[in-house]
Protein backbone atom coordinates (compact mmCIF):
# COMPACT_ATOMS: atom_id res chain seq x y z
CA UNK A 1 0.00 0.00 0.00
CA UNK A 2 1.26 3.46 -0.84
CA UNK A 3 1.18 5.95 2.04
CA UNK A 4 0.55 9.54 1.09
CA UNK A 5 -1.43 12.51 2.39
CA UNK A 6 -4.70 10.70 1.73
CA UNK A 7 -3.74 8.15 4.42
CA UNK A 8 -3.19 10.76 7.16
CA UNK A 9 -5.72 12.38 9.42
CA UNK A 10 -5.69 16.14 9.92
CA UNK A 11 -4.34 15.92 13.47
CA UNK A 12 -1.20 14.04 12.43
CA UNK A 13 1.81 16.28 12.11
CA UNK A 14 3.88 15.88 9.00
CA UNK A 15 7.41 17.20 8.97
CA UNK A 16 9.52 17.62 5.88
CA UNK A 17 12.67 18.36 7.88
CA UNK A 18 14.73 15.51 9.30
CA UNK A 19 16.38 15.70 12.69
CA UNK A 20 19.92 16.67 11.69
CA UNK A 21 21.19 16.96 15.25
CA UNK A 22 23.55 13.99 14.95
CA UNK A 23 25.01 15.22 11.64
CA UNK A 24 25.24 18.92 12.43
CA UNK A 25 26.97 18.28 15.76
CA UNK A 26 30.01 17.07 13.77
CA UNK A 27 30.17 20.54 12.22
CA UNK A 28 30.07 22.30 15.60
CA UNK A 29 33.00 23.38 17.77
CA UNK A 30 33.10 24.42 21.42
CA UNK A 31 32.18 28.09 21.73
CA UNK A 32 31.01 30.47 24.41
CA UNK A 33 29.17 33.76 24.44
CA UNK A 34 29.19 36.28 27.24
CA UNK A 35 25.45 36.95 27.45
CA UNK A 36 24.59 40.41 28.78
CA UNK A 37 21.63 40.27 31.14
CA UNK A 38 19.77 43.30 32.45
CA UNK A 39 18.24 43.53 35.91
CA UNK A 40 16.63 46.37 37.82
CA UNK A 41 18.34 47.19 41.13
CA UNK A 42 16.99 50.13 43.14
CA UNK A 43 15.29 51.49 40.01
CA UNK A 44 18.57 51.39 38.10
CA UNK A 45 19.29 49.05 35.18
CA UNK A 46 22.29 46.88 35.96
CA UNK A 47 23.97 44.85 33.22
CA UNK A 48 25.95 41.73 34.02
CA UNK A 49 27.68 39.10 31.90
CA UNK A 50 26.97 35.39 32.17
CA UNK A 51 29.49 33.17 30.38
CA UNK A 52 27.47 30.64 28.35
CA UNK A 53 29.30 27.68 26.78
CA UNK A 54 27.70 25.75 23.90
CA UNK A 55 28.48 23.82 20.72
CA UNK A 56 28.06 25.79 17.51
CA UNK A 57 29.47 27.41 14.42
CA UNK A 58 29.89 31.12 13.60
CA UNK A 59 29.88 32.50 10.05
CA UNK A 60 29.27 35.77 8.24
CA UNK A 61 26.11 36.31 6.22
CA UNK A 62 26.56 35.98 2.47
CA UNK A 63 26.70 39.03 0.22
CA UNK A 64 23.31 38.07 -1.18
CA UNK A 65 21.72 37.95 2.30
CA UNK A 66 23.21 41.34 3.17
CA UNK A 67 21.86 42.82 -0.10
CA UNK A 68 18.33 42.16 1.23
CA UNK A 69 18.98 44.37 4.27
CA UNK A 70 17.83 48.02 4.23
CA UNK A 71 20.35 50.48 2.73
CA UNK A 72 21.58 51.86 6.04
CA UNK A 73 22.24 48.37 7.44
CA UNK A 74 24.26 46.90 4.57
CA UNK A 75 27.58 48.19 5.92
CA UNK A 76 27.02 46.64 9.35
CA UNK A 77 28.73 43.39 10.30
CA UNK A 78 26.17 40.56 10.15
CA UNK A 79 26.76 36.99 11.32
CA UNK A 80 24.90 33.71 11.65
CA UNK A 81 25.34 31.29 14.51
CA UNK A 82 24.11 27.71 14.43
CA UNK A 83 24.08 26.17 17.90
CA UNK A 84 22.94 23.16 19.82
CA UNK A 85 19.56 23.67 21.55
CA UNK A 86 21.27 24.44 24.88
CA UNK A 87 21.95 28.05 23.77
CA UNK A 88 18.74 29.97 24.36
CA UNK A 89 18.74 33.59 23.21
CA UNK A 90 15.89 35.94 22.35
CA UNK A 91 15.55 38.74 19.82
CA UNK A 92 17.34 41.88 21.02
CA UNK A 93 19.56 39.95 23.47
CA UNK A 94 23.14 41.19 23.62
CA UNK A 95 26.13 38.83 23.55
CA UNK A 96 29.86 39.38 23.50
CA UNK A 97 32.15 37.23 21.38
CA UNK A 98 35.91 37.81 21.30
CA UNK A 99 35.46 41.22 22.94
CA UNK A 100 32.93 42.46 20.36
CA UNK A 101 29.30 43.08 21.32
CA UNK A 102 26.53 41.69 19.09
CA UNK A 103 22.74 41.92 19.19
CA UNK A 104 20.42 39.07 18.22
CA UNK A 105 18.32 40.24 15.28
CA UNK A 106 16.69 36.96 14.30
CA UNK A 107 16.22 33.48 15.68
CA UNK A 108 14.92 30.20 14.39
CA UNK A 109 14.56 27.59 17.16
CA UNK A 110 14.69 24.29 15.27
CA UNK A 111 15.03 22.33 18.54
CA UNK A 112 13.04 19.39 17.21
CA UNK A 113 15.58 19.09 14.39
CA UNK A 114 18.61 19.30 16.69
CA UNK A 115 19.81 22.90 16.32
CA UNK A 116 19.03 26.61 16.66
CA UNK A 117 19.89 29.38 14.21
CA UNK A 118 20.58 32.97 15.20
CA UNK A 119 21.29 36.07 13.14
CA UNK A 120 23.44 38.65 14.93
CA UNK A 121 24.61 42.13 14.09
CA UNK A 122 27.49 44.04 15.62
CA UNK A 123 26.00 46.26 18.35
CA UNK A 124 27.42 49.74 17.82
CA UNK A 125 25.13 51.45 20.33
CA UNK A 126 25.36 49.21 23.39
CA UNK A 127 27.31 50.14 26.48
CA UNK A 128 29.54 47.66 28.23
CA UNK A 129 28.27 45.60 31.13
CA UNK A 130 29.10 46.47 34.72
CA UNK A 131 30.32 43.14 36.06
CA UNK A 132 31.13 39.58 35.06
CA UNK A 133 29.33 36.62 36.58
CA UNK A 134 31.02 33.23 36.09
Amino acid sequence: MINNAANRTLNQTVSNLPNVGSAIIKWFVSMSFDVVTKTSVNYQIKETIVKTPFQGVWMPLTAREISYKPDGQRDWKWFRCYSDPSLILNNDDVVTKDGVQYRVSGLWPYDEYGYREYQLVEDYTGKGPDEVVE
